[in-house]
Order: C-alpha cells, then sequence, then structure tokens
C-alpha cells in the first residue's frame, strides 16, 4: 500500500498516473485497476491522463488500445456495485480526504493520495489513524503517531505537512 498526504499541487496525481500506467504494463497485471476521486470527472480526467501515457508509450502496441481502455474503472466509491463483478487489481483513490466515509476504505496493494479537506478530514479524524495504527502497528514506531493523542496535535501539522510512505503488510 501507498499512502501520500502533501499540499495541493505537488504532483500527488502525476504520480498516481505514472503509478497506474506502470502497473497497466507490468506483467504481473492480471485485471482491472480502479481509479477512485471524489468528483466523477476527476475520475475520468486521471483515466484520459493514463490513456494518453499509454498512446504516446512508442512500444505499446496500439490495437490493444481499446482493450487497455476496458481495464480501467472509474468510481467515486470503492464500494460501487458495478466493481462487485471485476476482479480490481489495484485502486487508486486520488484525494481520498474528500470522499465521503461509506465511500473510502484501505486495502493492501493499492495507491492512495490526497491534500487535506479542510472542511470535513479523514486524514485528522481520531478514529480514522487509530484504524490504521490498528491494523499497521509499526506506524506509530515510525511517525510517532502518538503525538497526536498525547499533544493533541493534528496529524497533518505533526507529520510537518506531508506523509508519504509505502507500507508492505506481512
Amino acid at each position: 500500500m501507498f499512502i501520500e498526504v502533501d499540499d495541493r499541487r505537488t504532483g500527488k496525481s502525476t504520480k498516481l498516473i505514472e503509478e497506474a500506467y506502470n502497473h497497466l504494463l507490468s506483467d504481473d497485471f492480471a485485471g482491472c485497476i480502479c481509479i477512485v476521486a471524489y468528483k466523477m470527472q476527476i475520475s475520468k480526467d486521471l483515466k484520459n491522463m493514463i490513456l494518453n501515457k499509454v498512446k504516446s508509450d512508442p512500444t505499446f502496441n496500439k490495437s490493444q488500445y481499446n482493450h487497455i481502455s476496458k481495464k480501467i474503472l472509474i468510481t467515486t466509491s470503492m464500494f460501487d456495485k458495478i466493481l462487485r463483478t471485476k476482479h480490481i487489481d489495484r485502486f487508486f483513490v486520488d484525494e481520498f480526504d474528500y470522499l465521503e466515509y461509506e465511500n473510502f476504505t484501505l486495502l493492501n496493494g493499492s495507491y492512495y493520495t490526497t491534500s487535506i479537506n479542510p472542511n470535513k478530514s479523514i486524514v485528522n479524524n481520531k478514529i480514522f489513524i487509530e484504524y490504521l495504527l490498528e491494523i499497521y502497528p509499526n506506524l506509530k514506531r515510525v511517525f510517532k503517531i502518538e503525538k497526536l493523542f498525547n499533544n493533541n496535535i493534528s496529524f497533518f501539522e505533526m507529520l510537518n505537512n506531508k506523509l508519504n510512505f509505502n507500507i508492505n503488510k506481512k
């Protein structure tokens, strides 16, 4: 799992596009990928950017374009009914802090990126942090998340406006 929290306009979505592109062209890609964003238009735009990257690759077999396009699903919820019938290799979730709580979960192997939503933050939510700690107790050591509870500072402040980590759950 990869999670990145950073300021706006710092290249998070660009990295997500690059990672999705690399996954599509990897040898272990077997099913579909799913792009999740809080607005459908953003999901569509991200899909188009990935497809443009694929199209511009001189090594890409152009006859495979429609096949690849069908392998990129888009939605605004990780629990969309249409996803139940698909084999999703990996979710790529953009601006997850803007999703409604019921549309979001953490899945091993997926890719998450966001800036902080000033109106309603999942990242600053104590329940979310406790959930992360329950699943990945080593985060406490790495990021000293206990400060969140002891010093009553926000998760965002604690990490000095940056969070970028790769989690490999054993």
